[in-house]
């Protein structure tokens, strides 16, 4: 039996999958890494890319989903967790992010010392490269606010997970739990891809408790996926069914409540107007280019033309939040502190 089971799902951006490999081999990740690509084009590069010499020292398992039995990205996530029929644990990564392995390992004990966990998860780290999405020298970073840390399913943290959004599709999930989860959203169908995050983090609050850890073994690259840049958020109402979503998330949360809850109609009423609160903030957040637009094309400029003025107004913004980062972590401070200098370095060269 396997401890841990990394899955990584790609689907184009060839080069951050690079660049991810060449970082997972030079911290030499002990743990199996699964691929799976759902992009056709670059099948044949992706297999060539994994069975290069320099990474031999990687225990890498290869899946294409360029045939017709691939749905959607959802439908790859549970394919790929299906075939992992001898792994306890499962952790999803994007390929522009990067894994701390000593900070993931002080969180993969964590869940093996308390088996009644479902989920464990611990602070994002995003960072931000100026002038460049895969190498440059000019990079400053902030961590993710830490709302919670127990997620069980009660009234409570369900109008929490909506209005205080805390981050755990990158937790450590306990296979079992996932793979059911991951099942259920395929079969739903659901239109939306964050309906659908939201529905796997209220079913897996449901088969029991997620503790979250005040520490970082994830760093997250900011501002190179779709919803993060060029992304108008209101474009969803037009292109996509979010009543209808809204409509299948109630329906499905609900057959699933134990019977014997008294208060299954509030909780159902929690989710829809936690959703209505969700919407309200994003959407207002996703304008701030529209409504401030001489403030975004001044921040522009000093990117372009002022990196290193930009770059220090950027840490001096975050140096609070950074600070208590410090003196609130949860385990040795110095050891992250190492990783991190290490992620630095490497996007530096």
């Amino acid at each position: 039996m396997q401890d841990l089971a990394l899955i990584l799902l790609v689907n184009g951006k060839e080069d951050f999958t690079k660049r991810w490999l060449k970082y997972m081999s030079k911290i030499e990740f002990k743990h199996k890494i699964v691929i799976g690509n759902g992009n056709k084009k670059s099948n044949l590069l992706i297999k060539e890319l994994i069975n290069k010499k320099i990474y031999s020292n990687l225990n890498i398992e290869y899946h294409s989903y360029n045939n017709k039995n691939y749905k959607d990205y959802y439908f790859m996530m549970y394919d790929v967790v299906k075939k992992q029929k001898e792994t306890r644990y499962i952790k999803f990564c994007d390929n522009d992010d990067f894994i701390l392995p000593n900070q993931l390992e002080n969180l993969l004990d964590l869940v093996k010392k308390d088996r009644k966990l479902v989920s464990v998860g611990d602070r994002d780290l995003w960072f931000s490269l100026i002038g460049s999405n895969l190498y440059n020298k000019y990079i400053y970073f902030f961590p993710d606010n830490f709302y919670r840390s127990v997620e069980n399913f009660n009234t409570q943290n369900i109008k929490s997970v909506f209005t205080n959004f805390q981050e755990s599709f990158y937790n450590i999930f306990t296979k079992k739990y996932i793979l059911q989860i991951l099942k259920e959203i395929h079969q739903i169908n659901f239109s939306d891809l964050e309906i659908r995050d939201f529905y796997l983090k209220l079913r897996i609050m449901m088969f029991g408790k997620t503790k979250f850890y005040n520490q970082v073994s994830y760093v997250r690259q900011h501002g190179v996926s779709q919803t993060s840049s060029n992304f108008l958020y209101t474009r969803s109402f037009i292109h996509k069914d979010i009543s209808g979503d809204i409509e299948k998330l109630k329906k499905n949360i609900f057959k699933k409540i134990k019977k014997s809850s008294s208060n299954k109609d509030m909780i159902i009423n929690e989710i829809e107007n936690g959703y209505v609160s969700y919407l309200n903030i994003v959407i207002l957040h996703n304008l701030r280019q529209f409504n401030h637009k001489k403030l975004f094309i001044f921040k522009k400029f000093l990117q372009d033309k002022f990196k290193i003025i930009y770059i220090t107004i950027r840490k001096v913004q975050y140096l609070k939040i950074n600070l208590l980062l410090k003196k609130n972590y949860f385990k040795n401070y110095l050891s992250f502190r190492k990783e991190l200098q290490l992620v630095k370095k490497f996007l530096k060269d």
